[in-house]
């Protein structure tokens, strides 16, 4: 979150636009992201790191759970 980028960094932005894209195009769509407002890599990393935060007992989970997680919680289809 200090504004470094390195290969990890970079690494993880892409894994999370991965799972981003893929819950949000499931039918019926797991996460519901607000439509034409372009999610930053820089956001998407907020929204899981402000959960890891709040969550910190998931830090032992499979990150593809933290991921569906914080995604689901903070994007939920109503």
């Amino acid at each position: 979150m200090n504004g470094i980028e390195s290969y990890e960094g970079g690494m993880s932005k892409g894994y999370l636009m991965g799972v981003m894209d893929m819950l949000a195009t499931t039918l019926p769509p797991t996460i519901c992201v607000p439509k034409n407002t372009g999610i930053s890599a820089y956001e998407l990393k907020s929204v899981v790191y402000t959960y890891m935060a709040t969550h910190p007992d998931m830090i032992k989970e499979k990150p593809d759970k933290v991921v569906y997680q914080a995604l689901s919680e903070h994007w939920s289809c109503k």
